[in-house]
């Protein structure tokens, strides 16, 4: 799956479902009760982490973005997993040759949600 096929196949129908049903991820309009959005980080770093790609096991992170996705009531998120795997497969295989390593570099995580 390209990145192209994900936005208008997987993502933008999500959307318009959420949409329809008057749901949103972030807020759409201030809302006159809030007097703030601001909300301390939640780590030292603000979440942000430095991850040698080689200690990255991205089943393992589809996997916990799942139960997250679930415990936090979002199970139709957690529908498009198959989805994030085959455009995970798709992207790595464009960016790695075959029968080459991945080089030992060190990329900055962020939280995906």
């Amino acid at each position: 799956m390209s990145p192209e096929s994900f936005v208008a196949d997987v993502l933008l129908p999500l959307r318009q479902a959420r949409r329809r049903r008057g749901l949103a991820w972030l807020a759409l309009a201030p809302d006159p009760s809030v007097a703030s959005y601001f909300e301390a980080p939640q780590s030292r770093t603000g979440g942000v982490a430095r991850v040698p790609i080689d200690a990255v096991d991205a089943a393992a992170m589809l996997e916990a973005l799942a139960a997250w996705w679930t415990a936090d009531a979002e199970g139709q998120l957690a529908s498009i997993l198959p989805d994030l795997e085959d455009l995970r497969e798709t992207v790595t295989a464009q960016m790695q040759p075959a029968g080459t390593s991945v080089p030992k570099l060190s990329y900055t995580a962020y939280p995906l949600l």
